[in-house]
């Protein structure tokens, strides 16, 4: 296995270091406030915001990578090639899960030093987004890697598609009929967004829904893995 994720580390290298650049550029943009700016109450409230956003991005342009790994192997030579030797495509599959994983609980390191540099400075932003953020990116790809696996990456982005519009299909139909007083005041989304990144506390939201998460998004990120692993050769007839 390990030289499978040699293999990825080589062939993607490209992209890492473009990653590994873009994620910099989004550390910075997130620094600058607190490294440049004085500790005023305008600069307490922008850095957590920033910092959503951020870290937002950052995540997203990880799961272009992730991807990426299943995209770069989408050649049925190449799939039957890594059959017929002791790696097996199950391993092949495994390596990618595994690779995605590693990369993940990297940016997740590097999100917490990032919160850990900016409360040095005297402000307060939250590890608890990027942490969420963390097991919700896996809960997805759990989703839409079993997709990329039997019927390819366009498969797999139309997945992801899906997902995305059901949520704004569930935002816009809840806009049109739900109760929507609690967003009339701009000022208190603007508190809300300030507290999630400040402390990551919403009030109303089930404590136990929120620590079971975890769990449920890991748990069905190794079955996809098996599942994926099952469907690889019968995936690569359509490559």
């Amino acid at each position: 296995m390990w030289g499978l994720i040699y293999k990825e580390l080589v062939q993607g290298r490209k992209n890492i270091i473009s990653i590994i650049i873009s994620e910099g550029a989004m550390s910075l943009l997130m620094l600058m406030p607190s490294l440049l700016g004085e500790d005023s109450d305008l600069v307490s409230e922008i850095i957590p915001l920033l910092g959503i956003f951020v870290y937002i991005l950052m995540f997203l342009i990880i799961s272009m990578l992730c991807v990426g790994f299943f995209e770069m192997d989408e050649n049925k030579r190449w799939v039957y090639f890594i059959a017929s030797t002791p790696a097996t495509a199950a391993g092949q599959v495994r390596t990618k899960y595994l690779c995605t994983f590693i990369m993940y609980t990297l940016l997740l390191g590097w999100s917490f030093a990032l919160s850990k540099i900016v409360a040095a400075k005297g402000f307060q932003i939250s590890f608890v987004v990027p942490l969420g953020l963390y097991f919700a990116m896996l809960f997805v790809h759990a989703v839409e890697f079993p997709f990329i696996v039997r019927f390819g990456s366009k498969a797999g982005s139309l997945v992801k598609t899906a997902i995305g519009l059901l949520a704004m299909l569930i935002g816009v139909e809840y806009a049109l009929f739900g109760d929507i007083s609690a967003f009339e005041n701009t000022d208190e989304i603007f508190d809300l967004l300030s507290r999630l990144g400040k402390a990551g506390v919403i009030s109303g939201v089930t404590s136990m829904l929120v620590m079971a998460f975890p769990f449920v998004a890991l748990s069905m990120y190794l079955f996809s893995c098996e599942i994926s692993a099952k469907l690889y050769l019968k995936g690569a007839e359509d490559y």
